[in-house]
């Protein structure tokens, strides 16, 4: 809501308010919401279902993605901190990733961060890992295709020698865990809590998104100008098909098979 948003920018102070409209070059509203907003205030534990709020950290909305990032973002009572998932050397930048899922090849990632707008249609990743060899891309891109088929696994069969493995090939890939998704921490826990390790399925994972999340569609075959595309869900996850019901920002409406959405996490170029 436009009068919303002015009434929060005039509550600022007027440095603040310089600082806000420099995140975009210009004094940009639009822009600026669409490509450094973060959700917050989730209504439950797991970050399954809808957010009630959207706030714009002014410091953290300037960190700039990377494939393999060095840092990760975490929300506490509406405070977000940025916390090193390595050592980061002085001088260096740090970086985040803006990703749904990072077990994604180096084409699928383009696909996806060109349709959250961070990059447009003639434009492409200048990251470490994006601007490397022809052979350490590819490399790259077998090691995540991998440990795609790894997290399906894992999320349908948690087995803590499956985990042990992801891990290990995600040290090689230098990713860490807490890029794995949503579905297989939320695997992972129950696994190493005891709780229904025996008999979590995909259909329990799925069936924690509630109707109102917002999701991200990736990997449709029949219709890929959608992928990357944002979406509601309007139908919970129905096991018998296998899919749940969609809603595109165009008002089309589709069922989707669970492993065409990701869960959209808290996240600067969310494009809301």
């Amino acid at each position: 809501d436009g009068a919303v948003l002015s009434e929060a920018l005039a509550k600022l102070e007027s440095k603040e308010r310089e600082e806000f409209a420099a995140l975009s070059g210009k004094d940009d509203l639009e822009r600026i919401i669409k490509n450094c907003a973060t959700l917050v205030g989730q209504n439950d534990p797991l970050g399954t279902g809808p957010r009630a709020e959207v706030g714009v950290y002014l410091k953290c909305a300037r960190l700039n993605h990377a494939c393999r990032p060095n840092a990760v973002r975490a929300i506490e009572d509406n405070v977000m901190s940025v916390v090193a998932q390595r050592r980061i050397q002085a001088g260096e930048q740090i970086t985040i990733s803006y990703m749904d899922d990072n077990f994604l090849g180096s084409a699928d990632r383009l696909t996806q961060l060109r349709g959250k707008n961070v990059f447009s249609e003639d434009e492409a990743c200048l990251c470490d890992l994006c601007t490397a060899s022809v052979e350490v891309r590819a490399a790259s891109d077998r090691r995540r295709e991998r440990l795609y088929k790894m997290r399906e696994t894992f999320i349908r069969r948690p087995d803590p020698e499956l985990y042990k493995n992801m891990l290990e090939l995600m040290g090689e890939e230098k990713l860490f865990a807490a890029l794995m998704g949503e579905s297989a921490m939320v695997a992972m826990i129950e696994l190493f809590s005891g709780k229904r390790a025996s008999s979590l399925t995909a259909e329990d994972v799925h069936a924690r998104i509630e109707v109102g999340s917002k999701v991200r569609l990736h990997r449709l075959e029949k219709r890929p100008e959608l992928n990357g595309r944002l979406a509601t869900v309007v139908d919970r996850y129905e096991s018998a098909s296998g899919r749940m019901g969609l809603e595109l920002d165009s008002g089309e409406r589709m069922a989707v098979k669970a492993q065409n959405i990701c869960v959209v996490r808290s996240d600067p170029s969310d494009g809301q």
